[in-house]
Order: structure tokens, then C-alpha cells, then sequence
């Protein structure tokens, strides 16, 4: 998954996503963890190989945790020698421990894979629904969505505004006779 926005959506297609994981329980980590059996140390060079994840709701709850934590830590009274040190991360039950870094990008992968089911969806839309009522606008608009290096943050301009691929990919469940009937006026 790495260099994601970067790539090309034919590229994005063929992306395998990490399965997500139930919900597990979080826990904050003061002092760096040793690694239990079955519940690693994440770190940011192990994003990619991951092959499972814990639900977008857990990084969630994971990260406003450590905030929480954070933030209690640095209002301590008294010298420093004697407060409780920033927390080191967290620990999710079913996943394992990880810092702030890992946690920070961890919800990409579902923005990553959220485009990829959008992408699908428009590529489906346009081979069948969009082809029937305009074949070169259809055949010209996937070439960009397959072919365009950095798809993820590809700009329009139409009209003077510009807008990204992610507000395109609503045309789907668009009405294409009023779509149509715009684009004749």
C-alpha cells in the first residue's frame, strides 16, 4: 500500500487490503512494550505487510485514548522527575502494541480502500450505464481514472472549478437524462 495516492487507478484495483479484525479492547502503554505471543509491536515499516487491522472504530478509540493520555501526562503538577512519562502507545487485545506514528496511518488504509470500492463502482457506471449516452466521454474519463498517476488526487477543472476525483465519484447515482440535459443547455 505504500505510495497509494501516487499511483494509478489500474494499479489501486489490484490492491490487497488487510482483513479487519473485531473490535478489541484498548489499552494505554506507558514505557516501551516487549512483545507477547500473537500480539506483535507494530511499527510504521510493518503498515504494509500487514494482513489484518482492527476496525476503524478501535484506531478511533485508540487514538482519543492516547490523546486523553497524553494530555493528562503533560498537566501533571510537581517536578518533572517525579510525573508519570508520556505514554508510549497503545494496545489493542486482538492486534498488538503500536505509538502514535502507526496509529496516525493506519485509518489511510480505509481511505485507500474506500476509493478503491468508489473507483469500482464509476468504472462499472461507465462501461455500462454512462457508455450507453455518451461512448468518448465514458471511454475518455476511464482512461484517466485507469491511467492518471496520483489518481487518489486528481483534479478537475470544469467551468473554472476545480474539483477532485472523490467529488466525481457521486455520478453513479446520478440521473443521466438530467445529467444529459444540462450538458446540451
Amino acid at each position: 500500500m505504500n505510495g497509494s495516492a501516487a499511483r494509478r487507478g489500474q494499479k489501486l484495483l489490484y490492491v490487497t487490503f488487510p482483513t479487519v479484525l473485531q473490535k478489541g479492547r484498548v489499552k494505554v502503554i506507558n514505557g516501551l512494550p516487549t512483545a507477547a505471543k500473537g500480539e506483535p509491536i507494530i511499527n510504521v515499516s510493518d503498515i504494509s505487510k500487514l494482513v489484518e487491522i482492527p476496525p476503524l472504530e478501535t484506531i478511533t478509540e485508540a487514538r482519543d485514548v492516547l490523546l486523553k493520555a497524553n494530555e493528562e501526562a503533560q498537566i501533571q503538577e510537581g517536578p518533572r522527575s517525579s510525573r508519570t512519562p508520556a505514554p508510549w502507545g497503545v494496545q489493542v487485545s486482538n492486534f498488538g502494541s503500536f505509538n502514535a506514528n502507526v496509529l496516525s496511518i493506519l485509518p489511510k488504509i480505509f481511505d485507500v480502500k474506500n476509493f478503491v470500492r468508489d473507483l469500482r463502482t464509476l468504472l462499472r457506471w461507465l462501461n455500462d450505464e454512462a457508455s450507453k449516452h455518451d461512448p468518448a466521454f465514458s471511454k475518455w474519463f476511464e482512461g484517466i481514472l485507469l491511467n492518471e498517476r496520483g489518481i487518489m488526487q486528481y483534479n478537475f477543472e470544469a467551468s473554472g472549478v476545480v474539483m477532485r476525483i472523490h467529488s466525481l465519484c457521486f455520478f453513479p447515482f446520478e440521473d443521466l437524462s438530467t445529467m444529459t440535459q444540462y450538458a446540451e443547455s
